[in-house]
């Protein structure tokens, strides 16, 4: 029974999770609603998250079938001296389900009265209203949440973990050690894999509608292919078996692949976020920043990986001497035992 219950809640859940981002797709700019300069997910309701009471947008919005209509457009539900249309980009009520809004950028919240609007008049004229300014851009939280999971993943936890087995696995004292810190980095590395991939789905309508996420979505499926890999191994013997060699270029190969690839993924997603905020405040100096942890993330996987190589030349010479040394001293002890002999 509890187990039947977990199931009906957690069903329950992902229908509630869906309606709520259903609502938001069925009005302009529904995922770009800002208020007080942060992002308003629930935006029928008086609080940011799904849960609190509902506003005056979202009874509106309820008594129009939950549709964007022109009447709903038209209204100025939180009464502020702006139509719900123009607070969410269509000012001229002719946004329908999967249009691009006439504005994305200064978007308000319809249904919280805003006292920065300096309204002169608004008529069915459509006398020009001024709008806020939003000093800088600030980013919906799931797509925030999304940059930061992605970044981390691939930018950081899974490329590292990759050089602790291709580059480093020599440079610990402890032979497991190197293969345990491997298998932790993965590990969490394909959580905020899954978890990145997860956010915007759950977010937004359209899916595979671009390079973006067509790349985005072979990329989670190779992480967590590799992952799968990892833990179906075959044992390794002192005489690697056929299976054994497959596996591994395999592994290898692919992860190479892919770590290029999410990173190729992740500058396509930079400049899909400017082009989509193209001409708000602040959205050049977000994309720079973007830009620039991403680079410097690549930038130390590339050190570590060069100072991997000139790490391993010394020790491969020290090895040679070694031999050489142990060469020379064989030699010089079959001389002297020859000697000995002779004598």
């Amino acid at each position: 029974m509890k187990l039947l219950s977990l199931i009906a809640s957690f069903v329950l859940f992902l229908d509630m999770a869906w309606a709520y981002t259903s609502y938001r797709s069925r009005i302009p700019n529904g995922f770009a609603v800002v208020h007080d300069g942060s992002s308003w997910g629930a935006v029928g309701h008086s609080a940011p998250n799904k849960g609190s009471s509902i506003n005056d947008f979202g009874r509106d919005f309820k008594a129009n079938g939950f549709q964007w209509t022109e009447a709903l457009c038209r209204g100025d539900s939180d009464g502020d001296g702006r139509t719900n249309g123009e607070e969410l980009g269509d000012p001229d009520c002719v946004w329908s389900e999967g249009m691009e809004p006439m504005f994305t950028v200064n978007i308000t919240h319809p249904g919280i009265f805003n006292e920065d609007f300096n309204v002169v008049s608004v008529n069915a004229g459509g006398d020009e209203v001024s709008a806020p300014t939003i000093e800088t851009l600030v980013l919906p939280t799931w797509l925030a949440a999304h940059i930061a999971c992605m970044m981390l993943s691939w930018g950081f936890l899974l490329p590292i973990g990759a050089l602790m087995a291709i580059s480093f696995r020599h440079s610990f004292t402890d032979k497991a050690r190197w293969f345990q810190l491997h298998v932790s980095f993965q590990i969490l590395g394909v959580i905020l894999n899954i978890a990145g991939f997860v956010i915007p789905f759950i977010n937004i309508e359209t899916h595979f509608k671009d390079t973006h996420q067509v790349l985005g979505t072979i990329v989670f499926a190779m992480g967590v292919a590799q992952a799968v890999q990892g833990f179906i191994r075959p044992k390794k013997m002192d005489k690697p078996t056929l299976i054994r060699r497959m596996w591994e270029v395999c592994h290898k190969g692919f992860g190479r692949i892919v770590i290029i690839l999410a990173w190729a993924n992740s500058f396509l997603g930079i400049q899909l976020i400017r082009k989509y905020y193209d001409g708000a405040p602040g959205n050049e100096q977000v994309m720079n920043a973007c830009k620039a942890i991403l680079g410097i993330q690549i930038a130390l996987v590339v050190v570590l990986t060069l100072a991997s190589f000139y790490k391993s030349k010394p020790q491969q010479a020290n090895e040679e001497k070694a031999e050489e040394s142990e060469s020379e001293d064989s030699i010089n002890k079959t001389t002297h035992s020859s000697g000995e002999m002779n004598v």
